[in-house]
């Protein structure tokens, strides 16, 4: 494949970006959102499991929801093991659930990766893991891209938080799931943490000798995601650790996380 994607996984909200060698694009993976270059991190699975994302998943649930018949069955969900105050017993655990549900609406997908307890979750009989949770979503920005571009994706540079969590081996762990989650979605990626991206940043404008741009009005996307797609073309090019420690980057760490490269710049 000639050109480089990098993504921007959030918690509220994704994005694409695709670098051809000379420009960086941001892609309008989300037709129906107000701001087609912003995708919201929401997934919609239907009864016969069919996936939706963004807004296109938000509208199918109310459209699925709004006025439709219910009704609520007791099923048992599991057991709780009690011991404590000279007492030990095991007491069965029911929920009540609409049987006639047409789908679930999962949000904020990516805060599971913090949680050391949640480990996946059972949607109309199945279960997904984590991995299997992000990997829909991930596919189905995927074929959007692809749409889009017309050619098939198989590498992205994929963007992380500089901690997960504070503990070392969860932070590792939702690492590891979501490098897995990119791999059951057909993505081989290099995953880089916020601090890795300016650093990106700043060294692309140092490379091509342009001042970073700023912009108020703009998420931070607008420079985190064209940079991740440079980076996935020019890794080689450069030492990030050499990057942190010039005097550019120095003088830009303390940049607003609005600072963005141009999008239609050189690269």
């Amino acid at each position: 494949m000639s050109l480089r994607v990098g993504i921007d996984f959030g918690t509220s909200n994704s994005g694409v970006a695709v670098s051809d060698g000379s420009q960086v694009h941001l892609l309008p993976v989300d037709r129906l959102n107000s701001v087609p270059e912003v995708v919201k991190s929401i997934l919609y699975i239907t009864k016969d499991h069919r996936t939706y994302i963004g807004q296109e998943a938000i509208q199918l649930y109310y459209r699925h929801n709004v006025n439709r018949t219910r009704r609520f069955v007791k099923k048992w969900a599991g057991e709780i093991d009690y011991h404590g105050a000279e007492m030990d017993y095991v007491t069965d655990v029911f929920v009540y659930v609409d049987e006639l549900r047409p789908g679930r609406l999962l949000q904020f997908i990516k805060t599971a990766l913090r949680s050391e307890n949640y480990t996946g979750t059972d949607i109309f009989d199945r279960y997904f893991s984590l991995a299997d949770i992000i990997a829909l979503y991930l596919g189905e920005l995927k074929k959007r891209s692809e749409a889009l571009l017309h050619e098939k994706i198989r590498a992205v540079t994929l963007g992380r938080p500089v901690k997960f969590s504070n503990n070392p081996k969860q932070d590792q762990a939702a690492e590891d799931t979501l490098r897995s989650a990119a791999s059951q979605a057909g993505l081989s990626a290099l995953i880089l943490s916020s601090s890795r991206w300016r650093r990106l940043y700043i060294t692309r404008c140092r490379l091509t000798g342009r001042k970073p741009y700023w912009s108020s009005t703009l998420a931070a996307a607008r420079w985190i995601l064209p940079s991740c797609a440079w980076a996935t073309r020019n890794t080689g090019r450069f030492s990030p650790a050499a990057a942190s420690a010039s005097p550019a980057a120095t003088s830009t760490g303390r940049l607003s996380r609005n600072a963005f490269y141009p999008i239609s710049a050189k690269a």
